[in-house]
Parts: C-alpha cells; sequence; structure tokens
C-alpha cells in the first residue's frame, strides 16, 4: 500500500497548518489496466483521512524553515514512510 499526503505547509512556529491527503493505493503484483496501483474503498480512504488529520495536528512541530535568522513560513514536498494499522485502524504515522 501507498499513502498520499503532499503540498505540505509548515508556519513560522514549525505547525502543519496545511496538508493535501491523495488518499491510500494498494500496490497489485501485477498491473490491471496499465497499472500496477488501485485505489481503495472511500470509506476506508475516508476513515484514514480523519486519522491523519488527528494525528498530523498531535504532531510535534517541526524546526521552522529561517533566512538569516528569521523564521519563515515553508512548504515541504511530501511525507512518505511506515504507518501502522491496528484493528482496521490507523494508529500511527
Amino acid at each position: 500500500y501507498r499513502i498520499d499526503v503532499g503540498d505540505i505547509v509548515i508556519d513560522k512556529k514549525g505547525a502543519i497548518v496545511f496538508f493535501q491527503y491523495g488518499g491510500i493505493t494498494e500496490i497489485l503484483d501485477k498491473p490491471v489496466n496499465g497499472s500496477r496501483m488501485k485505489k481503495i474503498d472511500d470509506d476506508i480512504n475516508e476513515r484514514f483521512a480523519n486519522k491523519i488529520a488527528k494525528l498530523i495536528n498531535e504532531m510535534p512541530l517541526y524546526t521552522p524553515a529561517t533566512i538569516g535568522s528569521k523564521a519563515v513560513n515553508s512548504t515541504k514536498g511530501g511525507a512518505y514512510g511506515n504507518f501502522t494499522v491496528k484493528n482496521k485502524e490507523l494508529v500511527s504515522l
């Protein structure tokens, strides 16, 4: 599976103030209609989207970007990594 969280905006204090959730796709062993990726059910994606928003809001602050010694807003292209699911619920990113 692949989870897509991108277009992350980090404010001057290091908090994530915006992100785009692109959903979860299953990576298939063999291509189907020319693709190895298959989008999972909308209801599961919605549950994950809600949990991801909650986890992101509870995350520790990033070290803010700076220009000279002044903290500035910044963007991060995307977040990739492992995630943990227990009993059909996302529990950590």
